[in-house]
């Protein structure tokens, strides 16, 4: 092993070291936010069934609920969360994105007369 090898060694290590333990602080932190907005959002609707499918395991997930209340029949949910978990590419997505978003599709039983939107964003986040 040459000289100008073994002195980026120790560097290479403490990157290691670091993206290591960015991995179980980001997953715990992701996992977090996961729960937490699902069962919100289940303490919320009152479903009588749901769906939910993992997106890339760490990133989010896919929600189907069904609720049939009122004029509401469906309600679709999307949590993207930050990717905490990769030291590398977090800072890339903070660029790219800046915050965790959750989206919520309202299915009515009927056709609406017109559309609407609604954006709500909390501070702070």
């Amino acid at each position: 092993m040459s000289e100008s090898t073994s002195a980026w060694l120790p560097y290479l290590f403490l990157l290691a070291g670091a993206t290591f333990l960015q991995y179980h602080w980001g997953r715990r932190a992701n996992w977090r936010i996961i729960r937490e907005t699902a069962q919100a959002c289940e303490r919320a609707l009152r479903p009588k069934d749901q769906t939910y499918t993992w997106i890339g395991g760490l990133i989010g997930y896919k929600a189907d609920y069904v609720v049939r209340r009122g004029h509401l029949n469906r309600v679709e949910a999307t949590l993207t969360a930050l990717p905490r978990h990769s030291l590398l590419y977090l800072p890339i997505s903070w660029a790219w994105r800046r915050h965790d978003t959750l989206y919520l599709l309202l299915r009515p039983n009927q056709p609406l007369r017109m559309r609407g939107h609604a954006y709500l964003v909390r501070p702070g986040v």
